[in-house]
């Protein structure tokens, strides 16, 4: 017999209120595991891309698992919101379609007594996610980036894989072989176009990779300098033998470094660099400097904070506009009310969205961040008075 069943049979429903909200955060929690492992396995998919250009860096198994593993706190904490939606719909439409809601209101017990477990347990899966969550996901998400520029560094195979960097450097690169490590390479060419208008041409005829250096065989280096957009001064030079570290390969591209955002970082990181930000504008005002680049990065933090807030304050809004949604009075069900879930959660995305594309401007993203909250909380209200009236 299902758990909210036995208390149909029980005359005094307050000495088993412990029981309701034992079984229906359960209930919750364990349809919000299985929602959440599918909803991150489809949204693994959205980064394919990333993991395949990870792999033609020439990573190692361990490494490529690693990055995989990485990118699972990110999702999931994008997952936890939707998931949570949906598993508090399908939970409270199961209990309603078996009648377990007409029987615990006929006990004595109100929607608001009914809900109000789930919405406990949306609090705390939300501040859980603001307190935990959030800035572990940040440190996996610094630790995805690292790895791959590490990766980058430390194999030279990974410049010819990755064309986007060659395009944009003015560098055309190409050899016979692999520089794998320990791995040989033969009839290297690279040209150049240099920042002045000239050329630089360099031929190797046998590459070896090892300890992170690039050994080269029979080298020769053509530079031409130009005088008058003529190129007069021509430069020849050979070496038999010549020693590169591989870090001088990365820089030949003119790939740059990574940067560091704001969702690498965690929150109390956060706060600090804001302070730090604050500091400086403030330094920056008493000289009469421009302090327009410090107070671009002080506002993506607010914005950050704010979207932390947000996606937490997720867990609790639509967890509960879900279950409501999923209660019908009566014998008629409301063909209506997956849809209103689906709605429910475009709303909230397009809002995040879009203040996602105004990180610059906290006056702007903050509000967008925080008004879908308002008027959610608006319709669940409206919804659970509907109920209580009986008259949907």
């Amino acid at each position: 017999m299902h758990a909210l069943s036995r208390l149909f049979i029980v005359q005094i429903p307050k000495v088993k209120t412990p029981i309701l909200w034992k079984t229906i955060a359960q209930g919750f929690f364990r349809s919000l595991l299985s929602t959440v492992f599918t909803l991150v396995a489809i949204l693994i998919t959205t980064k394919i891309e990333d993991i395949a250009k990870f792999i033609s860096l020439g990573a190692g198994l361990f490494k490529i698992i690693l990055f995989v593993a990485f990118q699972i706190p990110y999702l999931v904490q994008i997952a936890i919101p939707i998931s949570a939606v949906w598993a508090a719909y399908t939970y409270f439409s199961q209990l309603n379609s078996d009648h377990q809601i007409t029987a615990l209101r006929a006990l004595g017990f109100s929607i608001k007594d009914i809900l109000y477990p789930l919405g406990i347990s949306g609090a705390i899966l939300g501040l859980l996610m603001f307190s935990v969550l959030f800035d572990f996901g940040a440190s996996c998400h610094l630790g995805a980036k690292k790895l791959e520029f590490d990766v980058r560094l430390a194999e030279p195979l990974a410049l010819v894989h990755t064309s986007q960097h060659m395009r944009g450097s003015d560098v055309a690169f190409d050899l016979k072989g692999s520089l794998k490590r320990g791995e040989h390479a033969q009839d290297l060419f690279v040209c150049l176009n240099r920042t002045n208008g000239g050329l630089a041409l360099v031929l190797a005829k046998d590459l070896y990779y090892h300890d992170s250096v690039v050994d080269a065989t029979t080298a020769t280096v053509i530079t031409a300098t130009p005088i008058r957009n003529t190129f007069a001064d021509l430069m020849i030079e050979n070496a038999k033998t010549v020693e590169t570290p591989s870090e001088h390969l990365y820089e030949l591209t003119g790939a740059r470094g990574w940067k560091i955002s704001e969702e690498h970082l965690p929150l109390r990181i956060l706060l600090a660099r804001r302070e730090e930000l604050s500091q400086e504008i403030a330094q920056d005002q008493l000289k009469g400097a421009s302090s327009k680049v410090e107070e671009k990065k002080r506002e993506r933090i607010y914005s950050e904070i704010a979207r932390r807030a947000s996606l937490a304050l997720a867990c609790f809004t639509l967890t509960l506009l879900g279950a409501a949604s999923a209660i019908t009075i009566g014998r008629r069900d409301s063909n209506s009310s997956a849809l209103h879930c689906v709605l429910y959660v475009t709303f909230f995305v397009v809002f995040y969205l879009a203040a996602k594309s105004v990180d610059e401007l906290a006056f702007i993203a903050v509000p967008l961040f925080i008004l879908p909250h308002i008027i959610l909380w608006k319709l669940y209200i409206k919804r659970v008075h509907t109920l209580e009236m009986g008259v949907v």
